[in-house]
């Protein structure tokens, strides 16, 4: 075809339809990455470098920080229910929704169940969301709930190709992961600020280590990275501190049941 001779109208039109196929490309190369699972379940597992800070200051840094962005309300049962100050230990039962699109018309949304461990050591944090599940349509004859491994698994949420989104399980797992990213950026924000407090720098952005538990994923060259994700999941039989206006008051013992509501 001769570029020349073409219509610049036609041509504008071509391009114009050709940039959103390419942003739309480049947007979701993240959520075709193959999910990371532990014992066949969907596990998001990060690490964030902290330099110079103590285990016990980052933990009372995002106890916190979980204190304040999980609180049950009437509608939300999100809450912190697990807490070992002596071993950096955070877990919170996180329940909250996630609006796919709203208009003055219509409200798409779900409510998404999930369980939040956060391991504080030193000068470092790591992150993991598992136990996912969604209540979607909930106001439509009860309607419909799923797990995760069930509706965003890298079989049911992606083509066969694994090269596209399907489209109604596909925008769960879009939203899953930003999710995840943003509770990361959150968690590296809070630390950061801490950093800057505390030095009176700039360049004092956490770095952030993206880790699977899965020993498949873990390259052989690398030991210590095994070493430094090892899960550090509490027995269910463990005593745990209930957390109420005093985390030292009450006592009471972690279960599935109140891991998700």
């Amino acid at each position: 075809m001769n570029l020349k001779s073409y219509p610049m109208k036609k041509l504008i039109l071509i391009f114009c339809a050709i940039i959103p196929i390419l942003s739309w490309g480049q947007s979701d190369k993240k959520y075709l990455e193959p999910l990371q699972t532990i014992d066949g379940k969907i596990n998001f597992s990060t690490q964030i470098k902290a330099p110079t800070i103590s285990r016990q200051v980052l933990y009372d840094i995002l106890y916190k920080w979980a204190d304040e962005r999980y609180k049950p309300d009437q509608k939300m049962n999100a809450r912190i229910i697990f807490t070992d100050k002596d071993k950096g230990t955070i877990i919170v039962s996180g329940e909250e929704y996630m609006v796919f699109s709203a208009s003055m018309l219509s409200l798409d949304r779900t409510r998404i169940y999930y369980h939040l461990q956060i391991d504080c050591s030193s000068e470092k944090v790591k992150l993991q969301i598992s136990r996912i599940k969604y209540w979607y349509n909930e106001d439509r004859d009860g309607g419909e709930r799923y797990k995760a491994e069930e509706w965003i698994s890298d079989e049911n949420a992606l083509n066969k190709a694994k090269t596209r989104l399907l489209p109604i399980s596909g925008k769960f797992r879009r939203k899953t992961i930003d999710l995840n990213d943003e509770l990361v950026k959150s968690v590296q924000t809070r630390i950061g600020e801490y950093l800057l407090s505390k030095n009176g720098r700039e360049d004092t952005t956490p770095k952030i280590i993206v880790t699977s538990d899965t020993p498949s994923e873990v390259p052989s060259a690398a030991p210590a990275v095994t070493t430094a994700v090892a899960p550090n999941q509490p027995s269910v039989e463990q005593k745990v501190v209930a957390m109420n206006a005093d985390p030292k008051v009450n006592e009471t013992k972690l279960s599935d049941e109140n891991i998700i509501a």
